[in-house]
């Protein structure tokens, strides 16, 4: 039988002045009854007598009211500036429904009293407005002694998040959840508490700055959460797509939540991507389906059954290990496994849910569970990574039943600090329905005056976002996305440039603590915590993400100078108390402190930056330029700049940069130096900036050796990627008019074997890996006339010529079909921050149409595999060499398709480049069955219904990426990974240039 729900009414109380907070007040109850009521198998209830009186004639109507009152559980006040019409004995009805509350609960400890006063009360004009608002702050003086009442501002948006934190803890404590019945010696093995306090804890999203409020509005993660993608690899195949889950044909992207199917997983995002949000979401969807609320949400993520989650910031754990490393009892190695349940018991300590170190331990052994681990970059050091990055593998190791997740920013994922065994899947930026959904949603929630005014402020941010590319392109990352509707919502503007944005939001945020007494005023407030950050991001120990508040204290101390220095350190101390409840722009976590958000740190640090002396300044950058935990404080640090319009400053740190490489700079260094300048450039384009030192241009064009094959070796490939960003951002000059013609390889005329057969070892092309479902066989001889083959794929700068050329609009370029239907490729206005990468995201038919207008040809399957291996039948361009990172870009080992050429090593004995991984690449045939014997100029069969893709991708195995291997997807498929080179052949030798 169903278990019985237990009704729980609340009657509220309150003149008429509060209309909003009323609905607001029934959006919050029915929400909780969505989530806590269903877990406590309860239901409130609200009685109002508007609605709930029935009419009738008595001697007044507060007594009308009176006679209907049932009996309630919780009595709820609210008040602004009316305090309401007299009654017998009592200054108004709100009144004396309160005294009678209060004194049934000095007889039966029942109901249970709320009341709530505006804090932003609306001016008054009339004496009979000033007479009300008076006593109403009587009133409230007086509930204030009796510590039962609460606080909002701004109207029924700050009153939502404050009454519906309340209620829950009220219903915690009307309605406690018992632990399946357990006996009381066996219930630290029961986890329900444990959940309960998990989902609770991952069930809101903090928003700052509202309206100039500094504490956070807490929204439910429903309400606000949009699923992320991920650019992850599955392919097109027989039936158009091929492997795994299916994904959408436009963009070649898959919910993330789906790579949670591989048991040992690294989820990489940019900064504000959206990695904590999601983990917390998934935590709060799995403890949902533990405690049986939503026995569902765990298939839907991938899961046979629902594992128990772990939630765990990876710098708290490595604090833990600090702290606890010589104590009795601890793990005796640092990387030992254990540390996991020993972390887990401690926290549980903490929250009184009696899970021990056993429970743990056998969680962790026998599962189910997932350890959701979040934030490898923001282990304190490289040196600290790298310890935590072998006690990761360890863990893996040990535990085979532990599903393990971790999140890390880009930069801090590379060369000794990749984990072993994991598969890496990386946050796609978000799409444009993504972004119009969430501020949809945004709006909904903000807006709680209906609708009409809901839809306005939609339709004005969206234009305010669709003007201006450069803040289309910031709203593609869910933290700047939110910042800007923050920003938009309080300022009815929106800033362009990353620099300006974090300013806005912060100042926003300052502004607060003018309101209230003895506290410093915003400019002086974000000074101090400038120092605050700069001090953590400069520790002895490398940049701290969290610190003891002592010693935060201390390494603020002397902004408090004027004070006798005894004074100094207990200003400081009272200081960041009053700022946690102040602002928010840091939190406190037990002793420790930290920045809301790591991004806050890193602006104010390069705020603090840009207030130094150019000696000091430059003295600080040189000595941290190439950590990745500081390369956002650089970027950020020129925008600070150039926002305060110091133009020559910015001039001064370039030219200290370059003079830092010396006389003789080696090749890495000079590299290295291009990719963090080059990001600089490319963070400043709001600015139009470009630097004025002319040693810049040279530094550029000596990195141009990360595309030699000989010099590159001397290279490490994560700084030859920065390098080759940094030169698509300035002008790639392999891609100039005067050196197309280089860009050409010639193939000249003759036989070669073609494909691949996986049964004899003694005969030609044997490979083990030939793939069945899509056969490569039977290997056949080929004869082609001579041709000349594209030296890169086409890149996003050589396309974009064609659309600046009106190619889409010129209808002969389209004879193979397609004209008007696609405006330009997937996502282009972001492909085209990166110039000289492949151009992704087009089908076949715009393949075509922009090889026609550029006189050329897509390859045929034969062209192109003669091109990768040669006539001595190798696997891959480079020979048989296994695939490693250094060759080729695939496995996700990058996360996106990188600069063309870049991977030098792995380019064919006649230097054609990416034939193998980066983007697939649209052949002119249709895909078809092999014939035997010899063909001469084979271009596939006359008609079909699938085009040939070959080479491989940045997001595939090795296996894809041979010579040999064949895909196949319908001529209107787009995806991420898909892209084209051309071919010349006969007349077509000499073409125009274009």
């Amino acid at each position: 039988m169903p278990s019985r729900v237990t009704l729980i009414r609340i009657f509220v109380s309150s003149p008429r002045d509060v209309e909003d907070e009323r609905k607001a007040l029934e959006d919050v109850v029915t929400r909780i009854n969505r989530t806590d009521g269903e877990e406590r198998q309860c239901r409130l209830e609200l009685w109002k007598w508007k609605k709930d009186a029935v009419p009738q004639i008595g001697p007044r109507p507060q007594e009308v009211v009176e006679q209907q009152i049932p009996q309630y559980d919780i009595y709820l006040g609210i008040m602004s500036s009316r305090f309401g019409t007299s009654t017998d004995g009592y200054g108004s009805g709100t009144e004396q429904e309160f005294r009678q509350a209060c004194e049934q609960w000095g007889d039966t400890g029942e109901p249970w009293i709320l009341f709530y006063f505006n804090d932003d009360p609306k001016n008054v004009r009339e004496p009979y407005e000033a007479e009300q608002l008076l006593q109403v702050v009587q009133f409230r003086k007086e509930l204030e002694g009796k510590g039962i009442s609460g606080t909002y501002r701004n109207g029924a948006v700050g009153f939502r998040p404050e009454v519906e934190e309340h209620l829950r803890k009220v219903l915690q404590r009307l309605r406690p959840v018992k632990l399946s019945g357990a006996p009381e010696d066996s219930r630290q093995e029961d986890p329900s508490r444990y959940l309960q306090l998990l989902a609770r804890d991952t069930s809101q999203i903090d928003i700052r700055g509202l309206a100039g409020s500094a504490k956070a509005h807490r929204f439910p993660i429903e309400d606000l959460y949009i699923p992320l993608k991920a650019v992850a690899g599955e392919h097109p195949g027989k039936s158009g797509l091929r492997r795994g889950p299916s994904l959408r044909e436009s963009s070649g992207r898959v919910d993330l939540a789906t790579a949670l199917r591989s048991p040992r997983l690294v989820i990489m995002g940019d900064p504000g991507a959206g990695k904590t949000t999601f983990l917390r979401r998934i935590a709060n969807c799995l403890c949902r389906a533990r405690l049986g609320l939503e026995p569902k949400a765990a298939r839907k993520l991938g899961f046979d059954e629902a594992p128990i989650p772990v939630f765990v910031r990876l710098s708290d754990l490595h604090q833990h290990w600090d702290r606890c490393g010589m104590q009795k009892g601890a793990p005796p190695k640092a990387d030992s496994p254990g540390w996991l349940a020993h972390f887990l018991a401690a926290a549980c300590r903490d929250e009184e849910t009696r899970l021990d170190e056993e429970f743990w331990r056998r969680v962790s052994r026998s599962g189910p569970a997932v350890a959701l681990l979040d934030g490898l970059d923001e282990v304190p050091s490289d040196r600290d990574r790298r310890a935590t990055v072998h006690w990761l593998e360890q863990l893996a190791s040990t535990y085979g039943n532990l599903r393990i997740v971790v999140t890390c920013r880009p930069a801090a994922y590379q060369t000794e600090s990749v984990l072993s065994g994991f598969e890496l899947t990386r946050i796609a930026d978000l799409e444009d329905e993504a972004i119009e959904t969430f501020l949809s949603r945004w709006c909904e929630a903000v807006d709680a005056d209906g609708e009409g005014k809901a839809q306005e402020h939609l339709e004005k941010l969206l234009d305010a976002l669709r003007r201006r590319p450069e803040i289309r392109r910031l709203a593609r990352n869910p933290v700047m996305l939110t910042a800007l509707a923050v920003v938009h919502w309080n300022e009815k503007r929106l800033p362009e440039q990353r620099a300006d944005l974090y300013e806005s939001i912060l100042t926003w945020l300052a502004r607060s603590r003018e309101k209230l007494p003895n506290r410093p005023p915003d400019d002086k407030c974000l000074s101090i915590l400038q120092t605050l950050a700069l001090a953590m991001q400069v520790h002895e120990e490398g940049r701290q993400v969290q610190v003891p508040q002592y010693w935060a204290a201390e390494a603020i101390a002397l902004e408090w100078r004027e004070l006798p220095q005894e004074a100094r350190l207990a200003a400081a101390q009272r200081f960041l108390s009053q700022e946690e409840a102040d602002s928010g722009i840091v939190v406190k976590r037990g002793t420790e402190i930290r920045f809301w958000h790591l991004t806050f740190q890193e602006y104010l640090a390069a705020r603090a930056l840009a207030g130094m002396g150019d000696q000091e300044q430059h003295q600080l950058v040189l000595h941290n330029l190439y950590r990745s935990e500081w390369k956002e404080v650089v970027l950020l640090l020129a925008g600070v700049l150039l926002s305060q319009g110091a133009r020559k400053r910015v001039d001064n740190l370039i030219s200290a940069v370059l003079d830092h490489l010396g006389q003789a700079p080696s090749l890495p260094q000079q590299a290295r130096c291009a990719g963090i300048l080059g990001a600089v450039v490319r963070d400043l384009t709001p600015f139009r900036y470009e630097p004025a030192a002319p040693r810049y241009r040279e530094v550029l064009n000596e990195a141009m050796a990360v595309f030699s094959q000989e010099r590159s070796k001397q290279i490490p490939i994560a700084v030859a990627i920065e390098a080759a960003e940094a030169l698509g951002q300035a002008g790639d000059p392999r891609f100039d008019e005067d050196h197309l013609e280089e860009n050409w390889v010639e193939i000249p005329a003759g036989e070669f074997l073609m494909g691949a057969q996986k049964t004899d070892s003694a005969l030609p092309n044997f490979d083990v890996e030939e793939d069945s479902d899509y056969p490569e066989g039977p290997v056949h001889r080929v004869w082609l006339d001579a041709y000349r083959i594209g030296r890169y794929p086409v890149t996003v700068g050589e396309y974009q010529r064609f659309i600046q050329a009106g190619g889409y609009q010129e209808k002969g370029h389209w004879r193979d079909g397609g004209f008007g239907e696609w405006p330009e490729p997937e996502d282009w206005e972001e492909q085209s921050r990166h110039p000289n990468r492949p151009v992704v995201g087009v089908v076949w038919f715009e393949a075509a149409a922009y090889a026609r207008w550029k006189g050329a040809y897509l390859p045929t399957e034969a062209q192109w595999e003669r091109a990768a291996r040669g006539t001595q039948g190798a696997r891959y361009p480079w020979g048989d060499r296994e695939p490693d990172a250094d060759l080729l870009n695939y496995q996700r080992n990058v996360g996106h398709p990188t600069p063309v050429g870049i991977y030098a090593q792995g380019s064919s004995p006649v230097g054609v480049c990416d034939l193998s991984g980066n983007v697939w690449e649209w052949c002119g045939d249709w895909y078809g069955p092999y014939g035997t014997g010899l063909s001469r100029n084979p271009r596939g069969l006359n008609e079909g219904i699938n085009r040939v893709l070959r080479g491989g991708a940045w997001d595939v195995n090795a296996r894809d990426c041979r010579a040999s291997f064949r895909l196949h997807g319908r001529p209107s498929l787009r995806n991420y990974y898909f892209g084209f080179r051309l071919v010349l052949v006969g007349s077509s030798a000499k073409t125009e240039k274009r």
